[in-house]
């Protein structure tokens, strides 16, 4: 089916898993802040490698994002705005997604009793 892929394994140091994490724009930040909390408080194994970035980097910079998120094997990524009705119109996120092989975008919801939606 596939030929041997090279896989880095996890990059992980003193018992701690590092995952790179991109806040992106928006709420990304913001939601961010609070998964670190989260993962404080139950002492989650992880340290983050953080790269700001946002909807004004170049190839470059979302080079250096991929790179990382190769190193590390795992990711939390909040979404780079994307300004589609400009001209030279450029989505960084289709780019990571392509130069990562990754085609599908799976969102879980869960409707929770007594909230109205």
């Amino acid at each position: 089916m596939f030929d041997t892929v090279f896989q880095l394994p996890p990059t992980v140091y003193g018992g701690q898993h590092l995952v790179t994490a991109v806040p992106g724009d928006g709420i990304g930040p913001e939601m961010l802040e609070h998964v670190k909390s989260i993962f404080k408080y139950v002492q989650v194994p992880v340290r983050f490698e953080e790269i700001r970035v946002g909807h004004d980097i170049d190839t470059a910079e979302c080079d250096l994002v991929i790179e990382s998120i190769r190193r590390n094997r795992v990711a939390l990524k909040g979404n780079l705005e994307t300004h589609k009705f400009r001209e030279g119109y450029f989505s960084k996120n289709h780019y990571i997604r392509e130069k990562l092989d990754l085609f599908a975008s799976v969102t879980r919801c869960h409707s929770l009793n007594g909230v109205p939606t």
